[in-house]
This record gives structure tokens, C-alpha cells and sequence, in this order.
């Protein structure tokens, strides 16, 4: 029989998903605190060192980073990420008012799971994380079920954005 080495992150499980959600607009509040409840556990920061201070902390199940925060940027949290072994599996969600293809450029060279405009509805949200997080556990079945050796690129590949 062959075992599954599954991160348990991506095991379905009853406690609920770990949500970080890094945003420092004061209109998206309302549709975070409508996530809150049975199925995920968020937890909200407004700044980038606030951000890094709950990574550290515990590493989330899903990250939803808007990429314009203060104190670190969403560029610093992201190659704060990507050379942390705890969180470079951590699927991260884009979520962002901002059009500026300057601030695409900054976060390309990253691994990004999902890319979002807002606004966005809190059911909508929802949507996307659970298949961000579908996607993840999918992914790493099929990586088991051949039996090759996972890294994070074979897990959550990098977007690539063509500016």
C-alpha cells in the first residue's frame, strides 16, 4: 500500500480552516468578520509586521494577503514566505482594489494561488478559499499517487502574469 505523505494542512479535517487575512482597507472589514465562524477560523491584521508576527505564531491554512500593506508590503511577506520551510506550502489568496501593474510586477516572482479585484462578497471569498484549498489537497494526491518527490512548485506552481 502506498502511504500518503500529506502535509495536514491539506487533510480534511473538522476543526476549522486557519484563515490570515492581511488587509489594511477599512472597507473589507465587514465581508472578513462575515467569514468568521464554523468553518473558518480568521484571524484579521491590517499592517505587514502584524502579519508576520501571526506567521511566526502559526502558520495559517490559507493566506489572504492584499498586497498594498503597510509595514512590510505584500512583497515582503511573500519572500518572507518563500524562504520559511513552515510556510512555503501555505496557499496564498490576492485580494486587492489596487490596479497598478507596478504592484503585479512586485508580487509575479511569487507563488500566488488565487488573484482577486475587489470588491468581493463574503460567499464569494468563501468560494475561493475552499477551492484554493481543493486545489491544494487535489495537487498533492496526484504528486503522492505517482509517488514523486514534492516541492513547493510541483504544489502550488507559480501564476504567471503577462504584463
Amino acid at each position: 500500500m502506498n502511504d500518503l505523505l500529506v502535509p495536514t494542512s491539506c487533510l480534511m479535517r473538522s476543526r476549522p480552516t486557519r484563515v490570515l487575512c492581511a488587509d489594511p482597507e477599512e472597507s473589507a472589514l465587514a465581508v472578513y468578520h462575515e467569514l468568521q465562524g464554523a468553518e473558518f477560523d480568521l484571524v484579521l491584521t491590517r499592517g505587514g509586521v502584524e502579519c508576520m508576527d501571526c506567521l511566526r505564531r502559526q502558520a495559517p491554512d490559507v493566506l489572504v494577503l492584499d498586497p498594498r500593506l503597510l509595514w512590510g508590503g505584500g512583497d515582503g511577506i511573500l519572500s518572507f514566505m518563500q524562504d520559511s520551510p513552515a510556510l512555503v506550502l501555505v496557499p496564498v489568496m490576492i485580494l486587492t482594489s489596487c490596479r497598478d501593474v507596478s504592484l503585479l510586477r512586485s508580487i509575479a516572482p511569487y507563488r500566488i494561488s488565487d488573484y482577486h479585484v475587489k470588491p468581493v462578497t463574503s460567499c464569494d471569498l468563501a468560494m475561493r478559499i475552499r477551492n484554493v484549498l481543493q486545489y491544494g489537497r487535489n495537487r498533492m494526491a496526484v504528486l503522492n499517487r505517482n509517488g514523486s518527490e514534492q516541492t513547493p512548485e510541483q504544489i502550488h506552481p507559480k501564476i504567471s502574469v503577462v504584463l
